[in-house]
């Protein structure tokens, strides 16, 4: 019984021994890894600023809620600034991207570089040194980038991201500044839908700093300036508000006229104005207000509005607009699911995916009608040559037959 003991100890000890020894050298593996990860940043800072000092030139601020989360001021040995390293990151759906941005004091581009990815290379090594690579010795203020594929949508769209995140790090952001003069809770901004064939152009979800979302934007144009009404999420009216550098002549006279409106639910609304400005912002700001009135926001994941469906004067279901990014770039669905909670009918208002990439998805579409449910769809098993493409409108089909379950119609 002893002996039995004493072994039981004893392997107890070499266990415990093992596990430390394993947790050491996964620790001093983690630290190599990450030594090695500084030593290759500081390679790139050293390459985009030659002159720079190494031991006590890097000046670090840490950026919260942007795809840029470092800006490092870099100076040389007698402390003249020679300009700034911007680290970012982003996501998409192969992995991530982060990403090195070198500019000058005026905002001028000595370099980028991927510093890591788990992108696919033979996509976004020759996407990169085509679209990205000739960005260098331009202003970051004047980037013009290419719409539609390029051969690594996907990776494009996300270094996109991070360079319109530079951009507004080194000149501001109107939008960001007008936001919080109506809400002054925000704290960032996400977009959430871009119209077609309306009024209005886009839509933008406020962000306080906990995360919640405390309003929305509708931007149109009014004489080449950026003009956005804000509500609340109960579509209460908060303000309009100039949201871009553009500046017109009397513009912040004639959104004042609005005013009286504020604290007023749109539906609540019946606008009384005069004047050529506020008659041209009327007009605007009644077409948002008609939208709400077939349209309800659906402020979840996927999911953007909803309207009723009626047959002959009977309401037969609920449409939903349904948006996320698919392989190469965003896919919006109308999915239109029926008093019964299955659904009726889908299809798609917008994509920009390559053929291969969703026509085995396409092809199978009928074979969904009818179900109330689509989570046990592997989009890797049923559809191997479109997973990503696939995958996405199963998202969105299943987050609409949720959400109208939740909702709990009749």
């Amino acid at each position: 019984m002893l002996d039995k003991l004493r072994i039981a100890v004893v392997l107890l000890v070499i266990g415990a021994l093992s596990g430390l020894a394993i947790w050491g050298t996964h620790t001093l593996t983690e630290e190599r890894i990450e030594m090695n990860r500084e030593r290759a940043r500081l390679a790139v800072y050293l390459e985009m600023f030659p002159e720079m000092d190494i031991e006590d030139g890097m000046v670090v601020e840490v950026i919260e809620h942007s795809p840029i989360f470092e800006k490092i001021s870099i100076y040389d040995t007698s402390g003249n600034l020679l300009g700034y390293a911007l680290r970012g990151s982003g996501n998409n759906a192969f992995g991530f991207v982060n990403l090195v941005v070198g500019t000058d004091p005026s905002g001028n581009i000595i370099g980028i570089e991927v510093t890591e990815t788990d992108n696919t290379p033979s996509y976004i090594n020759p996407m990169f040194e085509e679209y990205i690579r000739p960005f260098v010795g331009d202003s970051l203020q004047e980037l013009t980038f290419r719409d539609g594929n390029v051969g690594a949508t996907a990776s494009y769209n996300t270094i996109r991201q991070i360079l319109e995140a530079a951009v507004l790090l080194v000149a501001g952001d109107p939008m960001q500044d007008g936001y919080q003069s109506i809400m002054a809770d925000t704290d960032r901004y996400s977009h959430r839908y871009t119209f077609e064939d309306r009024a209005f152009t886009d839509e933008v979800t406020l962000i306080d700093s906990e995360g919640n979302h405390i309003g929305f934007a509708y931007h149109f144009d009014i004489e080449g300036a950026t003009v956005a009404l804000i509500v609340n999420p109960d579509n209460v009216f908060q303000g309009l508000v100039n949201v871009s550098d553009e500046t017109v002549d009397g513009l912040e006279d004639a959104l004042a006229a609005f005013d009286d409106y504020i604290g007023v639910a749109l539906g609540d609304i019946t606008l009384d104005v005069s004047g050529d400005l506020e008659t041209a912002i009327a007009e605007k700001f009644n077409a948002i207000i008609e939208f709400f009135d077939t349209f309800t926001r659906a402020d979840v994941e996927f999911l953007l509005h909803y309207e009723a469906v009626y047959e002959d004067d009977n309401l037969v279901g609920y449409r939903y607009i349904a948006t996320t990014e698919g392989h190469n770039n965003i896919i919006v669905l109308a999915i239109t699911i029926d008093l019964e909670g299955a659904l009726a009918e889908f299809e798609i208002i917008f994509d920009a995916e390559s053929a291969g990439y969703r026509d085995d998805f396409i092809d199978d579409m009928p074979n969904y009608i009818g179900r109330t449910d689509v989570s046990d769809v592997d989009a890797t098993d049923t559809y191997a040559g479109a997973t990503v493409t696939a995958g996405a409108m199963l998202e969105m089909i299943d987050a609409a037959l949720n959400y109208h379950a939740e909702r709990g119609v009749e």
